[in-house]
């Protein structure tokens, strides 16, 4: 690492004010991309005097909000950070000299910044003579900007795999049927989980099949944007969701048939399906959109699984059996082990949320 690691020698103060700023970070949740979400904690004499985070795209960066919150002289204080502070003029000036200005004795942060155009935060403090550690709660902080780290050291989108099947692992019938595996309670949790990501996919099967609007109603949220992944161009422009304000629609072929306000795309230039994908999660990470929720099919979920392309899985569980002629959610093509993250009880229905070493990959790239 560019900066020395905390020794582990940490106080009981050290940790109540990493966990305070990471906490604060989350408040910034849905409103800051495609910036990460970041707290700060202002420790003085041994007690906390101020905390800010950062509140919205373009808006104040968290060392800067805990700062103007800081009613006292801060000349020999200390910062603690969940985020390297940045060290470029973007929106807003680099936080580094705000914590210069300011008169910062010490800085800890809980991880460095990927991003090359903001790094080297700490290195920059440090020639100033601030004493700078990092590390603390660093695996903590890693957790709540997974899509931000993804997006930096991936070049695409994170993509969730959301998945309903029953207890013996079926996601439908022989006939195709399948509704409803999960009731009220999930159904409400899938429509959170929509609103917390950018983009919002399904496969054409369940598009036919299910022909469903893929927005929040259930929720008081803003309902993604629609992607579409269709070739050969053959999905009825009828569909419920070509009427939605945000489509992305990827195809080879020209559809004058399609409401004007879709933006087509026309990026795939083959039948290929690794290529396709590929194609279309580089135009996605380019347009900006940092996270997509795919809603299976098994042929969809299936090929990102094996493709190790899931960075995070929701797998709902209904308290039903389907016949064991019906259709699997997964076809693997190699052992996978899943990491669970947590657990939820929705009502009847139970959501499992893991990865498949997702968390582990990153702190290790980050830890490099």
């Amino acid at each position: 690492m560019r900066i020395d690691t905390m020794n582990g020698d940490f106080t009981p103060l050290d940790y109540e004010a990493m966990t305070l700023a990471i906490n604060l970070a989350k408040k910034g949740a849905n409103k800051v991309s495609p910036n990460p979400l970041v707290g700060a904690v202002i420790v003085k004499n041994q007690k906390i005097i101020a905390s800010g985070y950062h509140k919205g795209f373009g808006k104040d960066h968290a060392e800067v909000d805990a700062i103007k919150n800081c009613g006292e002289d801060l000349q020999g204080a200390c910062i603690y950070v969940s985020l390297e502070p940045c060290n470029h003029y973007g929106k807003t000036p680099p936080c580094t000299k705000a914590i210069v200005d300011a008169g910062f004795a010490k800085v800890v942060c809980a991880v460095l910044d990927p991003n090359p155009k903001a790094q080297g935060g700490l290195e920059y403090l440090k020639s100033q003579g601030i004493e700078c550690f990092n590390g603390l709660m660093f695996a903590e902080a890693v957790e709540i900007n997974k899509v931000f780290f993804i997006n930096q050291l991936k070049k695409r989108p994170k993509i969730s795999v959301k998945l309903a099947q029953t207890l013996n692992g079926k996601i439908s019938r022989a006939d195709g049927t399948s509704q409803w595996i999960t009731k009220k309670n999930a159904r409400k949790e899938v429509h959170r989980q929509r609103a917390n990501h950018q983009a919002i996919l399904v496969g054409k099967s369940t598009l036919r099949e299910d022909n469903p609007l893929l927005n929040v109603r259930h929720i008081d949220g803003d309902d993604p944007m629609i992607v579409i992944i269709d070739p050969i161009g053959d999905l009825d422009a009828s569909l419920k969701v070509f009427s939605a304000p945000k489509v992305l629609y990827y195809s080879q072929k020209s559809r004058q048939d399609l409401q004007e306000h879709i933006i087509q795309v026309d990026v795939i230039k083959s039948l290929d399906y690794k290529k396709a994908w590929d194609l279309v999660l580089e135009d996605l990470y380019h347009r900006g959109v940092d996270s997509l929720y795919v809603e299976g099919g098994s042929t969809v979920s299936t090929y990102l699984l094996n493709n190790n392309l899931v960075d995070e899985l929701y797998l709902f569980f209904g308290m039903k059996f389907f016949p064991s002629n019906g259709k699997d959610g997964f076809l693997f093509s190699q052992d996978k082990e899943f990491k669970l993250l947590d657990t939820k009880i929705l009502g009847d229905s139970v959501l499992l949320r893991g990865d498949f070493g997702c968390l582990q990959e990153l702190l290790k790239s980050l830890a490099k």
